[in-house]
């Protein structure tokens, strides 16, 4: 397992990338973390494992003539945070 990203840096660019992401959406950095960017997502970079799973998510999904491939790659990046996220409730559940 790779390591919690703890460090000022990296907390520092998930506030920048929050805050980009803000101006381009017109909200403020508070609504957009909490109503637009997967908490998952924040997760994976933290954790050191957003580039694996980026690139999961690019062989897992099929092309689709109405995604780009960006959209095509993070739509198979964000089923696995709820594939993995279900597997964990249904194991947590059995116990």
């Amino acid at each position: 397992m790779a390591q919690r990203v703890n460090d000022l840096p990296g907390q520092t660019a998930v506030v920048n990338a929050v805050k980009a992401a803000s101006e381009v959406l017109g909200n403020t950095p508070e609504v957009c973390r909490r109503s637009y960017i997967h908490p998952a997502l924040i997760d994976l970079y933290l954790d050191g494992r957003f580039d694996e799973a980026w690139n999961r998510g690019a062989h897992s999904e099929p092309v689709r003539e109405h995604l780009g491939e960006s959209e095509r790659i993070f739509l198979g990046l964000l089923r696995q945070v709820r594939y993995a996220s279900s597997s964990t409730t249904a194991s947590t559940k059995s116990s």
